[in-house]
């Protein structure tokens, strides 16, 4: 009994760890990813590119910032416009976990959303319903105003 008590403290204790501690990140290699990502927003063949690289920057910046759960999302829809829906389902799940973990309810609930429509296209019915269920549990937070609600709801139900 001692014995198991003690794994799950361990456990509970690994768990607790903020992620990548030992690597912070690089924001000079974030904006040069992202540079490099805006020079190939013009050219419908290299959508693809620009979104590996805005994956790439979100993944230097420090995950408890806006700018690392926006600069996710941006590769989602920029991945999703190349037609890679795989990688930008995963990319939109990503930003909706980065913005839920720095407590950004409303962001998290669109990112779910637009990653449940990417679901929609993929055919991929139970995951658009594990997302939308996810919505739905967001928009039950009384940190939300009631028009924020209303306006997520109508996102689900849209998707």
């Amino acid at each position: 009994m001692i014995k198991r008590i003690g794994w799950m403290l361990a456990i509970a204790l690994l768990v607790g760890q903020p992620l990548a501690a030992d690597d912070p990140g690089d924001p000079e290699k974030a904006a040069r990813y992202r540079a490099q990502a805006m020079d190939y927003l013009d050219r419908p063949d290299r959508w693809y590119d620009a979104a590996v690289l805005l994956k790439r920057a979100a993944e230097e910046l420090d995950p408890a910032t806006e700018e690392a759960s926006r600069t996710m999302l941006f590769a989602g829809r920029v991945f999703a416009q190349a037609k890679s829906y795989p990688k930008a389902q995963s990319a939109l799940e990503a930003a909706g976990e980065l913005a839920l973990a720095r407590g950004d309810l409303s962001h998290a609930a669109r990112a779910f959303v637009e990653a449940a429509h990417v679901a929609s296209v993929r055919g991929r019915s139970s995951e658009v319903g594990e997302l939308a269920e996810r919505v739905r549990l967001i928009t039950a937070s009384p940190l939300l105003s009631a028009a924020e609600k209303s306006r997520l709801q109508g996102l689900v139900e849209a998707a």
